[in-house]
């Protein structure tokens, strides 16, 4: 069942986020999953002409009805508002985690960690946490 779970969740992937087939992709999830979804998904395409999702190491983890998946989003923020930002035209990239429960072969539950304070700096809808480390001792770190 993981084996096959997995290639489900890489399907939906692929259809969902690269291939922007919001139609086709319902059908990888329950339908209470996919009432859920629709707006998300929605909201994202709308702001982000060119949303695409890279799997990223690890790759896939899967563990009979659970599949786990460390995934890089990246698009350009020039359609609409998002978060309460105007479009700013340029290139965000945020990383999310994933876990996906299936059941029956469709994508019933999905919970997310992501970098949500990366993404709002980039935004702008925050200033930048992001410091800037100096070494005592030079340019480079100690060995």
């Amino acid at each position: 069942m993981s084996e096959a779970n997995k290639q489900t969740v890489l399907e939906y992937v692929e259809i969902m986020w690269n291939q922007h087939d919001l139609d086709r992709a319902l059908g990888y999830l329950t339908p209470e999953m996919a009432e859920l979804t629709v707006p998300h998904v929605q909201e994202l395409f709308d702001a982000f002409s060119d949303l695409r999702v890279d799997i990223l190491e690890p790759g896939v983890i899967a563990d009979d009805e659970y599949v786990v998946l460390r995934l890089s989003v990246s698009g350009v923020h020039d359609s609409a508002e998002f978060a309460g930002q105007p479009p700013s035209g340029n290139r965000l990239t945020w990383e999310s985690i994933r876990i996906m429960r299936l059941e029956d072969g469709r994508i019933a539950a999905t919970w997310a960690m992501q970098d949500r304070l990366g993404l709002m700096e980039q935004l702008g809808g925050i200033e930048s946490r992001a410091v800037e480390v100096h070494w005592a001792a030079g340019d480079e770190p100690p060995s």
